[in-house]
């Protein structure tokens, strides 16, 4: 599935597989980035925490089998460096809901949290 995804992603077209259906998703204005880098920039580890990984727009596969770019993922550990998706589970997922878009991220599309380590 992945090889689709980035087949698409290499000729301009960004798509997540979730629930077993392609969808497609906006490029992200300078606008969004710009708040996706303000957010990045503010996450710090909890004192005695995890070191807090984070990453961004990458693909994530989840337990439902879900491919999913969250603008942020949060890992308490250094994801394997692969050329394919990670398939740690974040701790968290940042996603910064542009207008129009707000049932792709908060309806269609939420990222599954069953645990998967």
């Amino acid at each position: 599935m992945l090889d689709k995804l980035l087949e698409a992603d290499a000729i301009g077209l960004r798509l997540e597989w979730v629930g077993g259906l392609p969808l497609w998703e906006a490029h992200p204005t300078y606008r969004h980035q710009k708040a996706v880098d303000r957010i990045r920039q503010s996450i710090r580890p909890k004192e005695g925490g995890c070191p807090c990984v984070h990453v961004a727009d990458v693909y994530v596969r989840f337990p439902d089998g879900s491919y999913k770019r969250p603008d942020i993922a949060i890992f308490c550990r250094e994801p394997e460096e692969l050329d394919e998706a990670i398939t740690l589970l974040p701790e968290a997922v940042v996603e910064v809901v542009s207008r129009g878009y707000e049932a792709k991220d908060l309806e269609i599309g939420p990222a599954s949290t069953s645990p998967r380590r």
